[in-house]
């Protein structure tokens, strides 16, 4: 009984050492009012001091931190500028249109009557811009024939020269197209039996020569078994045809030709041709152009031959099925705006 007084006060004591230490050191680190103003950071001249809510004053901001300036107030030059006001559109002006649809509009009476521009693929194209699918060209003029035959006196002939083309534009400086060329003369038949250029001469009983040739038909003799003594002689022409234009779908040209070559009515004959042009074409609208050319024909035969320059005047049509369509009109679209209606401006198309 004796050592329980004893063994608490030693308790005690212990309990009294063990604890005091962690009670004298104090975790929190001193405030900045607990400081000595000898501590403190003397305050520069012109700033005041802060004052805390309870009336004791506070230190300045630390000196790794700039102090807290006001914004700057926005200049005259840098303000921004507010946007102009809307201004509503005038009564019966109706809605506000694309620049491209103004003109296509007009005012009557307090409303609109607007005709829709037309769509990009109707626009009109430059001529020449758009490609013929179906080219047809006829060409007129006059033609020299240097032939060697065996039944022609002749070794010279003149004569009309006519050219019929249809083809295609491949593109804007090649034409593939088919010509079929013709030559023309007259000749009749001469004493020799063989037949020379031009009309037939008449002989009267009397020896004299008459100034006209035979009525048709030219034969000969009473009845149908006579001999014809004048017709008309044909030198024909079938190939492809091919044409260049340096310049485009007008202007300058040269082509060529090689198909088959005919002789008719002095005994049928086929052979070859082969044929080199030169010419010039204008354009004034899209589905019609004329031009001038100049070229020779050269054929060979087994027992035959021929060379044809000629010079013609051509004209041609550019043809395209869809032109054969009846176009539509574009709609009329009227828009109705009531007096001093405001009214939204319409979207430009994108």
């Amino acid at each position: 009984m004796k050592l329980r007084p004893f063994a608490a006060t030693a308790l005690s004591l212990l309990g009294v050492v063990v604890v005091s230490p962690a009670f004298a050191q104090d975790p929190r680190p001193p405030a900045e009012s607990d400081k000595a103003p000898a501590d403190r950071p003397a305050a520069t001249p012109g700033q005041e001091t802060p004052v805390a809510p309870d009336g004791s004053p506070t230190s300045p901001p630390p000196s790794d931190q700039a102090p807290l300036t006001p914004p700057p107030a926005p200049s005259p030059d840098t303000a921004p500028v507010p946007p102009p006001p809307e201004v509503a559109p005038a009564p019966g002006t109706g809605p506000a249109l694309t620049p491209g649809a103004a003109d296509n509009a007009t005012a009557i009476d307090g409303f609109e009557s607007f005709v829709p521009p037309p769509p990009r693929d109707q626009v009109p194209a430059p001529i020449g811009e758009k490609l013929s699918p179906l080219l047809l060209t006829a060409g007129f003029g006059y033609g020299y024939t240097a032939i060697k035959h065996p039944d022609l006196e002749s070794r010279s002939l003149s004569g009309s020269f006519v050219e019929l083309t249809a083809g295609t534009e491949l593109n804007h400086r090649f034409r593939l197209s088919f010509a079929m060329t013709s030559f023309q003369t007259t000749i009749h038949l001469t004493q020799g039996g063989d037949w020379a250029e031009g009309d037939m001469p008449v002989t009267t009983a009397n020896g004299l020569r008459g100034q006209e040739g035979p009525t048709e038909p030219t034969r000969t003799g009473n009845g149908e078994g006579g001999v014809e003594v004048q017709k008309t002689l044909h030198i024909h022409s079938f190939g492809p045809r091919l044409d260049f234009l340096p310049l485009g779908s007008q202007g300058p040209y040269i082509g060529a030709t090689a198909g088959l070559g005919v002789i008719q009515d002095i005994g049928l004959r086929a052979g070859g041709d082969v044929a080199l042009r030169v010419g010039g074409e204008w354009r004034p609208y899209h589905v019609f152009g004329v031009g001038i050319e100049a070229g020779a024909h050269g054929q060979l035969y087994t027992d035959s031959q021929a060379a044809t320059p000629y010079a013609t005047a051509r004209v041609q049509f550019y043809l395209d099925p869809e032109q054969f369509s009846s176009p539509r009109r574009l709609p009329t679209v009227t828009t109705f705006v009531p007096s001093g209606a405001r009214t939204l401006p319409v979207m430009p198309e994108r």
